[in-house]
């Protein structure tokens, strides 16, 4: 019991200094911390590289979501605080961004969004090709072309908007994938070992889903956890498979 008031003590006071920095800095701040210290986010953005041409990306992100988009021009930035901004360089075509260091634990005393952004523009019909590695963040894809990338993400959610994926592969440790208005040439395939993946309105000749643990829907025709196969000696052939989840396209 006497521990249980320790702790109940040390929660109070952490409360009271955070409220305390709020308060001062004009109040409905975000507070993190800088090892044992409490600090004000200021968020900053962080031009890391802009209108120099890439091909290529080599990213690996320790804590960021990270955004790849379509755009008038290349641009890679960091919407964040200073001790998380990745080192960037573009090289002979290739994008490299490298972000390390531990997660950034905020405590939000109202709204507060983006602390912690990759974010990758490249112009209309420019096609992407390389790797990418998050250990702990989002993936979100929109209206680029992926070829042959390969992509792995530790823990988080990929989200393909409109996105063309000719060959390679998604893999995901935990989390969930979305995939809306997708081009699949050749064969490409979604690996998840906890998580469902889902597709919605996609070109494609032919599909194949696998779970062990879950549900596999095509078109909508459930057959629980026994693989669902169509037009799997077709050209362009997207396969989706988990070991525990659920696999549903419509």
């Amino acid at each position: 019991m006497k521990n249980v008031f320790k702790i109940g003590g040390v929660v109070l006071v952490v409360g009271l200094i955070i409220l305390g920095i709020g308060f001062f800095n004009g109040g409905n701040k975000t507070v993190y911390f800088d090892g044992s210290r409490p600090r004000i986010v200021h968020n900053h953005v962080y031009h890391l590289s802009t209108n120099k041409s890439f091909e290529r990306v080599d990213i690996s992100a320790s804590t960021a979501n990270v955004v790849i988009r379509e755009g008038k021009k290349y641009q890679v930035a960091y919407y964040g605080v200073g001790g998380h901004v990745p080192a960037a360089t573009v090289h002979n075509q290739v994008a490299s961004l490298r972000q390390t260091g531990g997660a950034l634990y905020a405590l939000n005393l109202n709204s507060y969004r983006d602390q912690d952004l990759i974010v990758i523009t490249v112009p209309h019909d420019q096609p992407l090709a390389g790797q990418i590695h998050l250990d702990s963040g989002d993936l979100t894809v929109k209206d680029i072309n992926l070829e042959n990338a390969h992509v792995k993400v530790d823990s988080g959610d990929v989200d393909y908007q409109g996105v063309t994926l000719n060959n390679g592969q998604t893999s995901i440790q935990s989390g969930d994938f979305e995939g809306q208005q997708l081009t699949v040439y050749g064969h490409y395939t979604v690996k998840n070992d906890s998580g469902d993946n889902t597709v919605t309105n996609t070109t494609v000749d032919g599909y194949e889903l696998q779970t062990d643990d879950g549900d596999n829907e095509l078109n909508g025709e459930d057959k629980g956890s026994q693989t669902l196969t169509e037009n799997t000696s077709a050209t362009n052939v997207l396969k989706l498979v988990t070991q525990s989840g659920d696999n549903e396209v419509n």
